[in-house]
């Protein structure tokens, strides 16, 4: 059961895509949905009721990126995975490919920054929206 965030948020977007349990295409309903550019996995370890973890799937979401979500309130062996993988214990957790991005601000300043569509769309970085 999403917790009080996730509800709120999924309240004003819409799922677009649900192909494969655990990865979610979120867009704006305001927007037209776009095609979907090619882009390296992205991978989040989340818990629903936080906050953080709902602005970053809406920040992929406004951009058409898939993001497979691991919820670690519903696998918490898996909290273990995550704590060796990003050594943080808070999440969400991000990660593009195989490069650990870090929570919702280092997101957030690594867009700022310019980097972070390079890491999204590597092959196509000039043409990519």
């Amino acid at each position: 059961m999403p917790g009080k965030y996730l509800k709120a948020a999924l309240a004003s977007i819409a799922i677009t895509g649900a192909s494969v349990a655990g990865y979610l295409v979120l867009n704006d309903r305001s927007q037209k949905p776009s095609v979907q550019k090619q882009t390296r996995p992205v991978t989040m370890y989340i818990r629903p009721t936080c906050p953080y973890c709902v602005r970053a799937l809406q920040f992929f979401g406004g951009r058409g990126v898939a993001v497979r979500t691991i919820d670690i309130g519903e696998h918490p062996d898996i909290r273990k995975e995550m704590i060796d993988r990003s050594n943080r214990q808070t999440v969400p957790q991000i990660f593009i490919g195989e490069t650990h991005v870090g929570g919702l601000d280092d997101l957030l300043r690594m867009e700022q920054a310019g980097k972070l569509h390079k890491l999204l769309y590597p092959a196509n970085s000039a043409s990519s929206p």
